[in-house]
């Protein structure tokens, strides 16, 4: 088959620029939010309804929705998703005869367990149809490492000007959840780190790792050193592998810069600055507040710095708060031990019942409290599907899921294309935010890259697969160096 290479390079940019804006759709919802005013949740699914959009454009142009569809991958489909709703379904229906009236959310519930089992299912029974594991690097497609770079940047460049949402706030998630902000921040300095080359990806890190610190989630920080960390070591490999005698420079060069980007991010906080980490860092709090919260947190009065409220936000990360502790410091405690305390309470349930609660609520049977009320979710994903169905689908489940990040963790590499990378990256992302925070309806978005990465992987160039792996004819940098 013949390939025009302009156009192979047109879609692979399309899909790459539409995966890396739909892997930040929350923030990027709510930044639009922000500033427009609309509400948060219409913003957030309008973007995400465009961005698939764009991504199933790319994967017709690519031929990858017709040769999914096609009869073979068709039919290996089949078994998996009918033994995981055979396997969903007779739990449900143990849980139906027991007297139990599902509501809406266990119905969703047992919709997405078997979305989630039937995708484990089937990464491990389709076949690979064209190979770009080759030992020389794919070229990186035009307009797309400036897109990155830009997106990053924007981002980081509105938190400056505009600030934490309230007097006193240390960080700013343009009046969404910092968890989220956390994880999208290092979504961004990872595909900085796997995808781009030179000082546009030392920029970019720059800026996403301003955004992952001034989050002040553990989340975000967390996934930020784990997936580094991974995408280096798959580096190193895939360097071990192109040369047995690989020294290793490369990946000490990326972690230097990846410690230098945090040093230069946190470091000039100490000073507390009236103009950093943000345009305007010192508060004075407001007479309408100190008789309220402010009083009891021991701040009434007082210019309120960000370096200090990071200060007490960062030793969440250890659990250790210094000196002689305000209330606020006590809150922060009292929730970090409330979320080891429901995820120990999650675990105690799910073992004491081997065929799950379904289609019982959490609050009901769990009634660990999550502030004024029960906590409606265990705020991971394995322990929810092991709450409702018991533990057939969680083995089968984590099973399945360590097979399919072993095949992510190899597609990051640069012989693969970019698109596969950059939905790699969005699904290990939100894979790692399913296990800390948010419920099935929040995880679903680690579902819909880990099928988009499904798709690209079994058909990584459509019907010109091979041709795409060979070609050296791309808009840019045939050579494929990479920075």
């Amino acid at each position: 088959m013949r390939v025009d290479p302009s156009g192979l390079g047109r879609v692979e940019m399309l899909l790459a620029c539409s995966l890396a804006g739909l892997s930040i759709f929350p923030v990027l919802g709510n930044i639009l939010a922000y500033l427009t005013g609309v509400p948060r949740r219409p913003a957030q699914i309008a973007l995400f309804t465009l961005l698939v959009g764009f991504v199933v454009y790319g994967l017709g142009r690519r031929s990858v929705v017709d040769t999914l569809l096609g009869r073979t991958l068709l039919r290996r489909s089949v078994l998996p998703v009918a033994l995981s709703a055979g396997l969903i379904g007779s739990l449900a229906a143990f849980g139906i005869a027991n007297g139990h009236s599902p509501s809406s959310y266990a119905w969703l519930s047992a919709f997405m367990a078997t979305l989630w089992l039937s995708g484990a299912a089937m990464q491990a029974v389709y076949p690979r149809s064209g190979t770009v594991d080759v030992p020389t690097p794919m070229p990186l497609v035009k307009g797309y490492e400036w897109f990155l770079a830009a997106l990053t940047a924007s981002i980081a460049l509105l938190t400056y000007v505009f600030g934490p949402d309230e007097q006193g706030e240390a960080y700013m998630a343009f009046r969404g959840s910092s968890i989220q902000m956390g994880t999208c921040a290092a979504i961004l300095c990872v595909l900085a780190l796997a995808t781009l080359r030179g000082w546009l990806k030392g920029f970019t890190l720059l800026c996403g790792t301003y955004l992952v610190m001034l989050s002040t989630a553990r989340t975000g920080v967390l996934l930020f050193f784990a997936l580094n960390a991974v995408v280096l070591v798959s580096e190193w490999l895939y360097g071990r592998h192109r040369d047995p005698g690989h020294s290793g420079v490369g990946i000490l060069r990326h972690v230097v810069l990846l410690v230098g980007c945090v040093l230069l991010v946190t470091a000039p906080m100490a000073l507390r600055s009236e103009y950093y980490p943000y345009l305007a860092s010192t508060y004075v709090v407001p007479e309408k507040f100190r008789a309220t919260t402010y009083k009891l947190a021991g701040l009434v009065g007082q210019r309120v710095h960000v370096w200090d409220e990071l200060t007490i936000r960062f030793n969440r990360l250890s659990r250790v708060v210094p000196g002689e502790g305000s209330l606020k410091d006590a809150g922060q405690l009292q929730r970090s031990d409330a979320r080891w305390g429901l995820l120990l309470d999650s675990v105690k349930r799910v073992i004491a019942r081997p065929t799950g609660y379904w289609p019982r609520e959490f609050d009901a049977v769990v009634g660990t409290s999550c502030g004024p009320e029960p906590c409606k979710y265990p705020h991971n994903l394995l322990l929810e599907i092991a709450f409702h169905f018991g533990w057939g689908p969680l083995v089968l489940l984590a099973v399945g899921l360590s097979s399919w990040l072993l095949k992510v963790v190899r597609t990051f590499t640069p012989s693969h294309p970019l698109a596969m990378r950059v939905a790699g990256v969005g699904f290990l992302g939100h894979l790692g935010f399913a296990q800390i925070s948010g419920n099935l309806l929040d995880h679903a978005v680690a579902l819909v890259f880990g099928l988009i990465w499904l798709a690209l992987w079994a058909v990584p160039g459509g019907a010109a697969g091979r041709d795409i792996g060979k070609t050296a004819v791309w808009p840019i940098d045939p050579s494929g160096r990479r920075g």
